[in-house]
């Protein structure tokens, strides 16, 4: 008998957003990171975040960043056209050349690697997350490493949260086990996207 995960639903958009961009020349983790946070100082509205991941794991360059929707229930979520508006004004601004997610699985979660809020514990890997997932028997699973961050405007400066953290793409019936495993991580909260239907988060 699956063990139950525990997490309660928090907020929920009924609809997903998503893109990928990849950069001309690898930077530094630090540097995509920095870049994107002077666009949220400029928009300066707590309403309009930008949140994501970065592609790569341990490499000091890095070329490709994620990003999707992150419910909050202190601002709410922005509606898609928002997101799009603000995701060509990126592309506009960088340069970054602006692709589809292309990853045919259903769902995708967002999750960090580091136990809680605390910036000091130590990280769990990518092998310990796919030995996971392989004793959960998820069959088809996509996981990408990077580092997950969220961006947003807030008291009049960008709040800024980033730790190292993976992708997992999976058949949305295994929801239940994706978030199983961010338990066993010590994840606090989680956003798990279901292409084309929801994006929930789980606290």
């Amino acid at each position: 008998m699956a063990q139950p995960h525990r997490y309660k639903k928090g907020m929920q958009a009924p609809y997903t957003w998503s893109t990928r961009f990849e950069l001309e020349e690898r930077l530094p983790k630090d540097e995509i990171i920095s870049t994107l946070g002077s666009l949220v100082a400029q928009k300066a509205d707590s309403y309009q975040p930008i949140s994501g991941m970065v592609l790569g794991s341990g490499a000091p360059l890095r070329q490709s960043v994620l990003l999707g929707l992150d419910p909050s229930r202190t601002f709410g979520t922005p509606p898609t056209q928002t997101c799009e508006r603000l995701a060509d004004e990126v592309q506009h601004a960088t340069g970054w050349n602006r692709q589809v997610d292309n990853i045919s699985l259903e769902m995708r979660v967002f999750m960090g690697l580091r136990p809680g809020y605390d910036a000091e514990a130590e990280a769990y890997t990518m092998l310990d997350l796919q030995r996971l997932i392989a004793a959960r028997n998820i069959g088809q699973c996509i996981t990408l490493a990077g580092d997950v961050f969220s961006l947003r405007y807030v008291d009049e400066r960008v709040r800024s949260y980033v730790e190292p953290g993976a992708a997992v793409y999976a058949p949305a019936e295994s929801l239940d086990d994706v978030l199983h495993i961010a338990r066993v991580l010590g994840q606090a909260r989680v956003v798990a996207e279901t292409f084309g239907t929801e994006t929930q988060v789980y606290e």
